[in-house]
C-alpha cells in the first residue's frame, strides 16, 4: 500500500515536471501576460491537481484537465477583479441626491457633473435628478424606449456616482 502512494507521488510529480511549462505559458495567456496572476493560477491550480491527484491521474486527458482548471480560475480572479473595481456597494438614485445636497457647494458640484456629460446625458440627470420627473414620462418626452432610457440611467447613475466620488476626494 505504501509502495502504491509513493509510485503515484513519483506519477504526480512526474505529470506536473512535464505539464508546468505548458500549464505556465497558458496562464500567461489567459492573464493577458500577468506574470504575477499567471503563478498564482498554476500553484492553485496544482493545488487542486494535488489534492485530486487520483482524479487527475485517472482522467482521461490528465493536461485538459490542469487547462480547464486554470481557466476557472482565470475567470474567478476576474470575476472577483471586477467586484473591486466597481462599487460594491449599489448607488440608489436618492444616494445621489444625498451626496450632491450634502456637498458644501452643491450648485459647483452640479456644474461640474454638467460639464462631463454630453447633452443626452445632462437632459436625463436634470429632468431625472434634479427636477425628480419619473423615467417613464421623460422617455416619452424624449421620444425613447423605456427600457433603453432605463439602462440608459443605470450607466448615467455609475457615472455620476464617479465623478461625485472624484470630486470628493478633491
Amino acid at each position: 500500500m505504501v509502495e502504491e502512494k509513493n509510485k503515484q507521488d513519483i506519477d504526480f510529480d512526474q505529470f506536473c515536471k512535464n505539464t508546468i511549462s505548458d500549464l505556465k505559458k497558458y496562464a500567461l495567456y489567459l492573464t493577458k501576460y500577468n506574470v504575477d496572476i499567471a503563478e498564482e493560477i498554476v500553484q492553485k491550480t496544482y493545488l487542486l491537481a494535488k489534492e485530486n491527484q487520483n482524479k487527475v491521474l485517472n482522467h482521461p486527458n490528465p493536461s485538459g484537465w490542469l487547462s480547464a482548471t486554470a481557466e476557472n480560475l482565470c475567470c474567478q480572479h476576474r470575476d472577483s477583479e471586477k467586484k473591486h473595481a466597481n462599487n460594491t456597494i449599489p448607488i440608489t438614485d436618492n444616494m445621489l441626491l444625498d451626496l450632491i445636497a450634502i456637498e458644501d457647494n452643491y450648485k459647483d458640484l452640479i456644474e461640474k457633473i454638467e460639464s462631463r456629460l454630453s447633452k443626452k446625458e445632462k437632459r436625463l440627470f436634470e429632468a431625472y435628478y434634479i427636477d425628480k420627473i419619473p423615467l417613464k414620462k421623460i422617455a416619452e418626452d424624449m421620444g425613447e424606449i423605456y427600457i433603453n432610457l432605463k439602462m440608459f440611467n443605470s450607466r448615467l447613475k455609475a457615472k455620476l456616482a464617479k465623478i461625485i466620488c472624484e470630486n470628493s476626494q478633491e
